[in-house]
């Protein structure tokens, strides 16, 4: 132990400032570019990938849309399995997204982050096991994609902003189906 007379000397408490300040901001960073000392990785980069809105037969009653996470296009479509005519199923699209982009309208809506490839393809994962409700209860393509982006946002990949643009797609997609109907059923 200490004497107190020493621990209650100024040049006492500037010398532990000064170590303490030392152990802060003492780095194993190389102080020069071409060093050839490896720096040490705080955190993974962040690689993030275009999120795009495909919309196959626009403007008809059979029109249909696709969130693109990166290259990987997914959706949701009419069930296969007995008894579930009325549940969309998730699905990955697999068309090359460079073909789907030249061959149906896309809309860009923002960028997702994810911590590396294997996070990525994790989401993507996560996104194929989705539970949709019925289709009357808000179970369309359009609810789908919602669903994904929600998840996304949830996981962190994307901030509110890519929602906001995605509400303004969902608003006018609604209008133009309703708008079709109304036309040919007088609904």
């Amino acid at each position: 132990m200490l004497p107190t007379r020493i621990t209650s000397s100024p040049f006492f408490a500037l010398l532990c400032l000064w170590v303490y300040t030392l152990a802060i901001f003492a780095s194993p960073l190389s102080a020069t570019r071409d060093s050839k000392g490896a720096a040490p990785v705080l955190l993974p980069r962040q690689p993030s990938v275009d999120l795009l809105i495909l919309i196959t037969r626009m403007n008809t009653l059979k029109e249909h849309l696709l969130v693109a996470v990166g290259d990987t296009i997914l959706h949701a479509n009419k069930s296969e399995v007995v008894g579930q005519e009325g549940t969309l199923v998730p699905r990955r699209y697999h068309i090359p997204l460079n073909i789907a982009k030249k061959k149906y309208h896309t809309e860009f809506i923002g960028k997702a982050s994810f911590w590396d490839e294997q996070d990525k393809q994790k989401a993507i994962k996560e996104m194929l096991a989705v539970k949709m409700p019925p289709f009357v209860q808000e179970g369309t393509c359009l609810d789908y994609i919602r669903i994904v982006l929600e998840k996304l946002k949830g996981r962190g990949s994307v901030d509110a902003s890519v929602l906001e643009q995605y509400e303004t797609i969902y608003g006018e997609r609604l209008k133009v189906r309703y708008r079709l109907m109304h036309e040919k059923y007088g609904i």
